[in-house]
């Protein structure tokens, strides 16, 4: 099984596109077909050797008339003549957002809230874990030290090594070499979306998921 993890590491240099515009203008996005295309290949087609389930999807307007959308995923990838059991991933992208023009709506956010699930369901099996380890750099190649990367033997702390924190007040894609070139939430570092990371800042003065954002706000 560990053959699976690292045969989705690494996407192809076409899987990950230059944002052009906005604050993240010049990184690396990970195309999110090709992590639909990397699992087809890795288990067969969905539906046959893997399947998703819509576990939750909650709708939460917020006072200022935003409209927030949660949404969990079950991913299930086939193991022999089995199933495995349910990978679990969320999601949250917004309904209607607030912009200096006013609100706006998505027509899309149902879509792009399971394809934010679905993706971070995938990367409990490895898709992609070499762009959220860091090991791809601005130039889309993967860094020759990733061979020779092992498990810390030095007793410092029971807890898991995270990426090094950064500024929250900025968009979370570090420089080239200095970490994972992705947005996350500071309190259970999940992968978030631009939207979800710019207004968790302003309203909560740090980068949080949208079940933190909840959580906090209640």
């Amino acid at each position: 099984m560990i053959d699976i993890y690292t045969n989705l590491a690494t996407p192809p240099t076409d899987a990950l596109k230059t944002i052009q515009a906005g604050n993240l203008r010049g990184k690396s996005d990970i195309n999110p077909q090709w992590k639909i295309e990397a699992i087809t290949a890795q288990f067969g087609l969905c539906g046959i050797g893997w399947k998703f389930e819509i576990l939750d999807k909650t709708i939460y307007p917020l006072e200022d008339k935003q409209i927030l959308l949660y949404m969990t995923v079950a991913l299930f990838i086939k193991n022999g003549d089995s199933w495995s059991e349910p990978i679990i991933g969320c999601g949250g992208d917004f309904i209607v957002q607030k912009y200096k023009t006013g609100l706006t709506a998505n027509d899309e956010a149902f879509k792009m809230c399971l394809t934010d699930a679905l993706g971070n369901a995938m990367k409990n099996i490895g898709v992609a874990a070499d762009v959220y380890r860091g090991f791809c750099d601005g130039k889309y190649s993967v860094r020759e030290e990733r061979q020779s990367v092992e498990p810390s033997t030095t007793k410092t702390s029971n807890k898991a090594e995270l990426p090094t924190p950064i500024n929250q007040t900025k968009p979370a894609f570090p420089d080239e070499n200095t970490g994972p070139q992705f947005l996350m939430c500071q309190e259970c570092t999940v992968e978030i979306s631009q939207r979800v990371h710019d207004y968790s800042v302003q309203k909560f003065g740090r980068p949080l998921c949208m079940n933190c954002q909840k959580a906090v706000a209640k």
